[in-house]
């Protein structure tokens, strides 16, 4: 457990030094809600925990997407850095009432999985 906390720090060092430069901003075209998207994925993929504690170790506000804000993601891929829609991407969703499910997005589908595997990770932050 230590090895794979000790792996996510490190993680979010390197995003956090990827992501200094701009952010993209999107916007959900139905809510109007904006929200910064990190410049890269992490480098490595990570359990829907360790996803959540890199995310929030980038600094205050940053997390991982809603479904909604992943399917905005997906449909305007060509404007988001280095941004893979083929991926299968965590979502903050949680699915299911044992918690032990989240939600993951690919192309358009969604689906629900283990959080225990692992898969790419997008942090976002509200645009102020």
């Amino acid at each position: 457990m230590k090895k794979n906390y000790i792996k996510t720090i490190v993680f979010a060092l390197l995003i956090t030094i990827m992501s200094c430069r701009k952010h993209n901003i999107i916007e959900n075209p139905i809510t109007g809600k904006k929200v910064l998207v990190a410049k890269q994925d992490f480098p490595n993929k990570m359990t829907w925990d360790e996803a959540k504690v890199a995310c929030s170790l980038l600094g205050e506000g940053w997390r991982l997407p809603t479904s909604d804000e992943l399917f905005t993601m997906n449909g305007i891929s060509v404007h988001i850095d280095n941004y893979k829609y083929e991926e299968e991407h965590w979502t903050s969703s949680e699915f299911g009432e044992d918690q032990e499910r989240a939600i993951v997005l690919q192309y358009s589908l969604s689906y629900d999985q283990l959080k225990k595997k692992e898969y790419a990770v997008r942090a976002v932050k509200d645009a102020e």
